[in-house]
């Protein structure tokens, strides 16, 4: 079994979390997300492990290899898979801007 842990700034959304409960404008606390100042991503076999504060890391897993990306953020399970509605009508289209 591979472990890496990945260390920085680490923005995720929790397991539980439907689309409905994700933090609206003026939200400042939540049960949805988590924001970890100095965190760690562990992830084994490709897998996440486990999402949590450096501090906690170095007590359980103090013999795994760390990368470090100082001043990153991390967002680990987030796949950005989007589209903007209102330029599919020119995609893939020679020579035509995106936005006219």
């Amino acid at each position: 079994m591979e472990k890496k842990a990945y260390r920085g700034t680490i923005f995720s959304f929790k397991p539980h979390v439907v689309l409905e409960e994700v933090p609206q404008k003026k939200h400042t606390g939540s049960d949805t997300y988590q924001f970890i100042e100095d965190g760690v991503v562990v992830v084994s076999d490709g897998v996440i492990e486990s999402v949590e504060d450096y501090t906690t890391y170095k007590e359980k897993y103090f013999d795994i290899d760390l990368i470090h990306y100082p001043g990153k953020i991390i967002t680990p399970g987030f796949i950005d898979t989007h589209i903007h509605a209102t330029q599919t009508a020119v995609m893939a289209s020679y020579g035509e801007r995106l936005i006219e």
